[in-house]
């Protein structure tokens, strides 16, 4: 950067300096542009001088400190950034733990809701059960001990039907039989004294296989129904 008698360069190692001649010998001088404003003396003549470049200085230390304050905000940009991720991180992990909390509070209250009626269950059947001591004291007491119903073995019902079914069958072939010999009786035809006496013990036997026959009949007829009534009653 020229300016009038002055003129600021960087050296080889990037740093600015000032370029310019001494007021009185026209000697060519430099010195850093950090001494611009200072009294310097040359070293020909001997004569002192006021450093150039004050306004470049000011303008370089103005662009510096703008320079630091971009990078104290983005410092600061960055910080407030960093603490805003972890402010929302942490509230985040807040919202979780209060939700697992209020997860672990519900299952607690329906366990013990659960508990609550398990409780009330048992004690209503524990009442339920006092209860039907109770009342069957009580007509034990009025009515006296209840007499479980006998139950009939399998075999007195094979035994009742089988034998009402024998006894059906012989009836019916004793009557059959009967009725044969009558048969005989009535196809006779002249019969002397002997003969009608033969005859008629023949028919009082034919009557008594007849009776005896319809006897039978009936009492097999009879074992059958009561085996039929039992089997109703027992289902």
């Amino acid at each position: 950067m020229a300016n009038g008698d002055y003129e600021v360069k960087k050296s080889l190692l990037g740093k600015p300096k000032v370029v310019y001649k001494c007021t009185k010998c026209q000697n060519g001088l430099e010195s850093d542009l950090a001494d611009a404003g200072t009294t310097d003396t040359c070293p020909l003549c001997k004569a002192q001088f006021v450093v150039p470049g004050q306004r470049e200085l000011k303008e370089m230390q103005d662009a510096e400190k703008q320079a630091e304050v971009e990078r104290l905000q983005e410092l600061e940009a960055r910080h407030q950034k960093a603490a805003d991720e972890k402010a929302r991180k942490e509230q985040l992990a807040t919202e979780k733990a209060r939700q697992r909390e209020e997860k672990m509070r519900q299952e607690d209250e329906e366990l013990l809701k659960i508990g609550k009626e398990y409780e009330e269950e048992q004690r209503a059947q524990k009442l339920q059960t006092q209860r039907d001591q109770h009342e069957e004291a009580l007509n034990r007491a009025l009515l006296g001990p209840r007499k479980p119903p006998k139950e009939a073995a399998p075999s007195d019902y094979t035994t009742k039907s089988v034998l009402g079914v024998l006894l059906v069958i012989i009836g019916i072939i004793v009557f059959i039989a009967s009725l044969i010999g009558r048969g005989e009786i009535s196809d006779s035809g002249q019969l002397n004294a002997a003969e009608c006496a033969y005859l008629g013990y023949q028919i009082t036997c034919s009557v008594h296989t007849m009776l005896a026959a319809c006897f039978l009949l009936i009492c097999g007829c009879v074992l059958l129904v009561l085996w039929r009534l039992d089997r109703l009653v027992n289902k």
